[in-house]
């Protein structure tokens, strides 16, 4: 029996594990789930926008780095470096060097195929091997930090169990007293996904990012009778979180709350990714394509999907944290 983290560490990270073989993004469109950037280079360019929008706050560096934790198959970089070359020449000629942070072999070398016009990537297996940077960083990470592995526990009158795996399934066992979401007041039948590698992964952030962007689907925060939201997707499908390990993506939904208090010291400002989309220029981007007769094919449903509040526009949060100023 192991506990439910190490199982989905290994599934997902370890050496036949879902993202070190790249599975999702060695087809198109992916084979289990589509990412904002696949839907629409609209998604990055507009990240473009929010870039350039950083580097006049900061003072217009002379020399800056752009850091992409988990990039997929590198659309979301290529739609920003396209855009950014294009519409903010001077930011761009600023950009001195982009870091890829990418695990999986096999799809780094996809992202070196799709980004091969752009001589500045370079690319890493950790983000500690980024901070040797002198420059001023921005970061992003898009559908990152629900992708940590994550450890179930669950309040009930005896006290608090964590899930575990094993022969005969999931099973939850007797624990001792797991570390508590920042402020949260469980009652008895309350659950809560733990990401034991989160503290660290958001101290790395922290020392070598000026300005982290933080994407992904969650709340912001957590109710006193929250559940589990750990899931598993299989070819666009909900399975059972032990269906087919290795070839099935495990993800929860991100407390913002707890990753704002371990980001306390910084500059946090956490908002629905409909609104940071529209404030970054996303309309502007999409009218001349929804101007042309028929409409660019595509279009219309990526903006659905990007900002009706049933879909990614409510339910996706965007936390962007800088570094304050002493």
């Amino acid at each position: 029996m192991i506990p439910f983290h190490t199982f989905m560490a290994e599934a997902l990270y370890g050496p036949d594990g879902y993202y070190t073989h790249g599975r999702n993004f060695l087809t198109t469109p992916p084979r289990d789930f589509t990412t904002a950037p696949e839907l629409t280079p609209l998604f990055g360019a507009t990240l473009a926008n929010w870039v350039a929008a950083m580097w006049q706050k900061l003072g217009r560096p002379a020399r800056f780095a752009l850091v992409e934790l988990g990039p997929g198959r590198g659309s979301l970089m290529r739609a920003l470096l396209t855009h950014l070359q294009t519409a903010h020449t001077p930011c761009y000629a600023a950009l001195h060097q982009i870091d890829l942070v990418e695990i999986s072999p096999v799809l780094t070398t996809l992202q070196k195929t799709i980004l091969a016009s752009f001589p500045q990537c370079c690319w890493h297996q950790q983000l500690a091997s980024t901070k040797h940077q002198p420059i001023l960083t921005l970061l992003i990470a898009n559908e990152v930090l629900d992708a940590l592995p994550a450890q179930p526990y669950r309040r009930t009158p005896a006290g608090w169990e964590a899930l575990c795996v094993a022969d005969t399934g999931l099973v939850w066992r007797p624990c001792p007293a797991p570390p508590l979401p920042h402020g949260w007041q469980p009652v008895v039948g309350a659950e809560f996904d733990h990401l034991p590698a989160l503290p660290a992964l958001l101290a790395d952030i922290h020392a070598m990012a000026e300005v982290a962007l933080l994407i992904d689907y969650g709340a912001d925060c957590l109710s006193a009778n929250a559940k589990s939201t750990l899931q598993a997707v299989h070819q666009h499908q909900y399975v059972d979180v032990l269906h087919e390990a290795g070839a099935t993506d495990l993800t929860v939904q991100i407390n913002f709350a707890e990753v704002q208090n371990l980001l306390a010291t910084r500059q946090n400002t956490l908002q629905p990714l409909a609104d940071f989309l529209l404030a970054y220029g996303l309309a502007d981007l999409a009218l001349p394509l929804l101007a042309t007769q028929p409409p660019h094919p595509g279009t219309e449903s990526a903006l659905h999907r990007l900002l009706h509040p049933n879909q990614m526009g409510t339910l996706h949060k965007v936390l962007c944290s800088m570094r304050s100023t002493p």
